[in-house]
């Protein structure tokens, strides 16, 4: 599927008000939230956007809103891409495709990181493949 733009801020607004895993904020919210952090620390326009469009892939599957709670890896970077690809370049979707690995890859290499994510988080981690190997890590650091 090739959305425009406005396709995609409608699926936003529309299902924005979905829970955010098993958070106490929406979707929309934790996207706002993510897009806003990385504004304050003054990031490029690019990723700026990969932040505010990160997670878009759990509001387009058809796995229902606790899929994770059912045990269901939802592969929503990958989905997020497939929306994004056509419309933003790789400045925008590497850092999607790519956070998740990078949230096993803190796991893996910064002590506190893991203890700092909520329990929903934990949980998705797991279901992402756990915390990185440390030959893993070293294998994801080392990627172009």
């Amino acid at each position: 599927m090739k959305p425009d733009i406005k396709t995609i801020i409608q699926i936003l607004s529309s299902k924005g008000h979905i829970q955010y895993n098993q958070e106490s904020i929406s979707q929309l919210e934790h996207a706002l939230q993510c897009a806003t952090l990385a504004k304050t620390a003054k990031a490029n326009n690019e990723l700026i956007v990969a932040c505010l469009f990160h997670d878009l892939g759990h509001l387009i599957h058809d796995l229902g809103e606790d899929a994770a709670n059912k045990g269901i890896n939802d592969h929503h970077e990958y989905r997020s891409i497939k929306y994004l690809k056509h419309l933003f370049g790789e400045a925008v979707t590497e850092p999607i495709r790519l956070h998740v690995e990078a949230k096993r890859y803190l796991c893996a290499t910064k002590p506190n990181y893991f203890s700092s994510l909520s329990p929903a988080s934990q949980q998705s981690l797991e279901l992402q493949g756990g915390i990185f190997s440390s030959d893993a890590a070293a294998q994801f650091i080392h990627q172009p």
